[in-house]
């Protein structure tokens, strides 16, 4: 099994995996910034989700998006 693993590993080429990564990267950002929008909105009802909790999770995943947004621009790939 490892070495079907490290054979497949191989068989990537440079710029497909870059255009994986960079792909991956912003779809994590895409996702972290439509669930703190969420959890941002959820804050302002009236319900029982405690507000700074809710706050601070949206402002780590914002960052988290930050950095997935710098990432996958930042990642060149050769033509």
């Amino acid at each position: 099994m490892t070495q079907t693993l490290l054979r497949t590993q191989k068989d990537f080429k440079g710029k497909i995996a870059l255009q994986e990564l960079r792909r991956a990267h912003a779809i994590i950002a895409l996702l972290s910034g439509s669930l703190s929008f969420i959890l941002i909105i959820m804050s302002l009802y009236p319900v029982q989700l405690d507000s700074v909790l809710a706050l601070v999770a949206a402002a780590l995943l914002i960052l988290i998006a930050a950095i997935s947004v710098s990432i996958a621009f930042g990642i060149k790939i050769k033509k």
